[in-house]
């Protein structure tokens, strides 16, 4: 969702006026943040151990590498660069030095690599995990659900999606 109204976000900037910029890296530096947590959680980490990290995408990024999330060099070192700029806080805090941030650009294609190999993975692990795929239930199929886990009730197929 944050990905995603990154991009929107990104039709709202005005060339030469930073501060238009801020909503975007904000939705886009939360999106990392949100998308290393899930990585973490998905290989055993826990709330508590995620929360105590606060906003710092260098330490997530030090314990998801550890896991195994495999980034490419420059986007490691970008998120190490955000991370070590506290970039996360000029564009919650102080917009009028975002000047001194890395370009949009780059921003973008770090969110995009970091959720599109999170999303990988997690797609990786349910492949390998037959129980965690819903079981087929061709009546709810017919209205365009699935089943859920056993007691759950079926899910809206636009849930799944999310």
């Amino acid at each position: 969702m944050y990905r995603d109204a990154a991009f929107r976000a990104a039709g709202a900037i005005q060339r030469g006026d930073p501060l238009t910029a801020a909503p975007l890296r904000l939705l886009a530096l939360h999106s990392v943040e949100l998308n290393l947590s899930a990585y973490l959680i998905l290989k055993g980490g826990t709330a508590a151990t995620i929360r105590r990290l606060g906003h710092d995408l260098g330490a997530r990024l030090a314990l998801a590498t550890e896991a195994g999330l495999v980034l490419r060099r420059r986007t490691a070192a970008h998120v190490e660069a955000v991370a070590r700029d506290r970039e996360y806080l000029v564009a919650r805090y102080g917009p009028e030095l975002l000047g001194t941030v890395s370009q949009v650009n780059r921003l973008l294609a770090t969110m995009e690599e970091v959720a599109g190999k999170v999303s990988r993975a997690f797609v990786c692990e349910i492949a390998t995990v037959p129980s965690a795929i819903a079981p087929f239930d061709a009546a709810s199929s017919a209205e365009g659900r699935v089943a859920g886990p056993a007691g759950a009730g079926p899910m809206s197929q636009t849930s799944l999606d999310r």
